[in-house]
């Protein structure tokens, strides 16, 4: 758990660290290629193949994999998605020099972590 928060906290000063120069947008098509998490004893990343994906876009809107349409509320790092019959809530972490890539770890509505020893899920941009 330690090496999990202590990886967060160093992803959020190296955000913090970055040229103001550099702009994420989480417009685009993003897709889902990796699981990160830990099982208290152990680290893992676990590749995923043929992934969620989902498309941003600047009206507020999200298509998912399925091609659902929902609605999406980015405030700071907190990110909720609402998809018919879905709701999710994310932290978002912005990472690698060229913002090509994110984070997304599901948290609660209150935006409480629900994995016990840290998970995130890894969005590569492809549009």
């Amino acid at each position: 758990m330690k090496k999990i928060l202590t990886l967060t906290f160093l992803l959020i000063i190296t955000n913090a660290c970055k040229s103001q120069s550099n702009e994420f947008s989480l417009i685009g098509k993003w897709l889902c290629v990796e699981e990160h998490g830990s099982n208290g004893a152990r680290e893992f990343v676990n590749p995923i193949n043929d992934g969620d994906i989902l498309v941003f876009n600047t009206e507020s809107t999200v298509t998912d994999k399925r091609g659902i349409k929902g609605v999406y509320k980015l405030k700071g790092d907190s990110l909720q998605i609402t998809i018919p019959d879905n709701e999710r809530f994310y932290i978002l972490y912005k990472f690698r020099e060229d913002f090509k890539k994110f984070s997304l770890t599901p948290v609660t509505s209150e935006y409480l972590n629900i994995c016990d020893e840290g998970c995130a899920f890894i969005y590569e941009k492809t549009e």
